[in-house]
This record gives structure tokens, sequence and C-alpha cells, in this order.
């Protein structure tokens, strides 16, 4: 075999050796990647998955209702609450809920006993109706008991959802407010008494027309004389109803006049009318109260005050101002008045006396309605 042929032939031994080799080198780092990469090497965005962005989950079932609705079903109890004689099934997980004071009684108890005077059973029964129920209403009715009630259960939601009903003056203004004011009263709920007295105002003379204002004790009678935006004709209307009050039992009552006079602002009558009350004179069932010497002073005093004020448009001169410094005088301030045109009518330009004054309450009774709807705050 001759030398070129041998080198040819090696040559193309070397070529395919060096094919070989590279083929198997290939396939060597194709199952080195194949084994050594990963599913995060190779997906696209790798660390960047934002779960986040991924859609909302579907809310799951709310774990009071469903605690409710298996109490219903089962109508199972692990407590018993007895109030007086008056004895309620209940669970004692619900009311744990809620309330404050259950929050911290033993699960080992099976019977918890109320005080009854701190507590109504009604009041009781729609508390926990209102703990297992889906609903928030709360009834009207019975709303001051329901209170007290939630407030010695120390039930927060509660008490704050009645709260925030009492103090909308869109519910609870004149007649309203006086029905919750007499609620109060029955409960001697003293916070809401007060609230309810100042939400009256056109219905004032209605409320001293009833029997109802005759029948309140002393310290009532006090507060409502007190009142700043009761709406009233004149300041005279502010003495004839503590005059009303009086007289309706004046032997047993005789001895609080001077303390109701002490609310009646003399200071804003007419001096005319106050020289008729000094003389009393033709004063019909006020002359008994007119007799009074302690009485007859303050008029004496309030006379002064009432001539040195008409001779100013205005108190705010600062003379008067120096007259009240002299003399030791507090200033009076005019309460609201209401524009009733029954009353112009008829009595601005008279005398205007106590009787005329009964007569015009037993109008306001009979036209209770047409009263309050006619009358209007704040026009002179």
């Amino acid at each position: 075999m001759s030398d070129d042929l041998i080198a040819g032939f090696t040559a193309v031994l070397d070529d395919i050796s060096k094919c070989n080799k590279s083929q198997v080198s290939d396939h060597k780092n194709t199952e080195s990647d194949d084994v050594e990469q990963s599913i995060n090497e190779i997906c696209p965005d790798k660390y960047e998955f934002r779960w986040k962005e991924y859609p909302k989950l579907l809310d799951k079932d709310d774990l009071k209702k469903l605690i409710i609705a298996e109490y219903k079903k089962s109508k199972s109890y692990d407590i018993l609450v007895q109030i007086d004689e008056k004895k309620f099934e209940c669970q004692l997980l619900i009311l744990k809920c809620y309330s404050d004071f259950f929050a911290k009684r033993s699960k080992d108890e099976k019977v918890i006993e109320l005080n009854g005077t701190a507590i109504n059973p009604n009041a009781f029964y729609s508390i926990y109706r209102w703990m297992i129920s889906t609903s928030k209403k709360i009834e009207r009715d019975g709303l001051i008991p329901l209170l007290i009630g939630a407030e010695y259960l120390q039930v927060s939601q509660l008490v704050e959802q009645c709260w925030n009903l009492i103090q909308n003056v869109n519910w609870f203004q004149e007649d309203q407010a006086y029905l919750l004011y007499k609620e109060a009263r029955t409960w001697k709920y003293e916070k809401i008494q007060s609230m309810m007295m100042k939400q009256v105002k056109k219905i004032f003379l209605t409320v001293i027309a009833t029997h109802d204002f005759v029948k309140m004790d002393k310290d009532e009678v006090k507060q409502w004389l007190q009142l700043e935006n009761i709406g009233i004709n004149s300041e005279v209307e502010i003495f004839y109803a503590a005059a009303r009050w009086l007289l309706h039992d004046w032997n047993e009552r005789q001895k609080y006049l001077m303390e109701l006079m002490m609310q009646v602002r003399f200071g804003l009558f007419p001096s005319w009318r106050i020289v008729i009350l000094r003389k009393n004179e033709n004063t019909g069932k006020l002359q008994e109260l007119l007799k009074n010497q302690e009485l007859q002073k303050y008029l004496e005093d309030s006379m002064s005050y009432s001539i040195y004020r008409s001779c100013f448009e205005s108190t705010d001169y600062p003379r008067f101002a120096d007259f009240l410094c002299r003399f030791g005088y507090q200033q009076l301030f005019e309460r609201e008045v209401i524009y009733d045109s029954y009353w112009q009518k008829w009595y601005k330009k008279s005398l205007y006396t106590f009787e005329d004054f009964l007569n015009y309450l037993k109008y306001i009774k009979s036209n209770a309605f047409i009263h309050s709807t006619q009358i209007q705050s704040n026009k002179n």
C-alpha cells in the first residue's frame, strides 16, 4: 500500500474519531441539562409568582350565623336564666358572645339568677331575641327597659344602638320626645328625661294643659320652668304654669311657692303687669299666691329691672350693663317665643289674665293637633 493511500486513510479515521467524540460530548451535555434543571429554572418569570393578583376567594360562611342556625335546629340549651319567677332557656355561648356580664360566668353553672329590679324579664327576652336574630332592628315599644337591661348585662353593641336612636332628633322631638320622657320617668332614667325635655318646644303649653303636668313632683316642675327653649307666647305663661301646679293642691304645695317663683323672670314682664300683681286686686285665683309677702318683695325688686329695661331698645347698651352691676342684678334673657295666630287674635291685646290662660289651655286640649301645626317659632 502506498504511503499516500495510507496517509489518506489515516486522515479519514481521525475525522471519524473527532466526529464521534463531538456527538458523545453533545449527548452528555444534553443528559446533564435534563437532570440538573428544575421547574423553576425552565418556567417563565421565575420567582415572580404574584399570589395577591389572583381572583378573590369566595367568602366562607359566618361562624355566628352557623352557630345560630345550629341552635335553631337543635333548640338545645345549656343554661337556665331566672328572673324572679320567669325562667329562660338559653345558650351560654351566645350570651357570652355579646354580654360581658355573662362572659365572666363559669360554664359549669346551670342556673343564673338575675335581679328583677335591675333587669325586667320582658327586657331580657327582647335582648336574647336580639342576640339570636340576624336582624339589628330594635322595637320602639319598651326601648327604655331594653336599654337598662342591656346596660346591666353589659351588652355594649345593643347599648350603643339604643343611644343612637334616642339621640336622633328626627325621631324624638315634640310629642314623641314627650312620650319617651314619660317612659323614662316611669323607669327613673333622669338622663333621658333631661334630654327629652329639651326636645319639647312647640308643644310645651300642650304639656301644661294635660293632667300629667299637675301630677308631676315639685322637682320636675322646676326643671320644666327652667328650660330656655320651651315655646311660650310670653314670660307670664311661666308664672301661670307654676300657679296652675301650685293651686292644684295649694294646701300641700304652698311651701314650694318661692322655689318655683324664682324660676319666673318677672323682670321681663311689662311694668304695668307687675303693678297689677302687686296690688292684688281682681286677680281671681292668683290672689292666694299673691298674699305672700316674700313674693311681693320679689315683685318689687323685679319692677326696677322691668322699668329700666323698657328704656332701651336693646339690652346690649353699656348703660344697661352698668345698671345691672350697680344694683346687683343678673341679666334676664328671653326664652324661645312662639307665634300662635289664635293667641295673637284673642289674647295679645288683652290683659291676658290667669283665667284667660286657663281658657287658652282648654282650647289647646280640644285642638291639640291644629295647635301644634299652626304655631311657629321665633316670629315677632
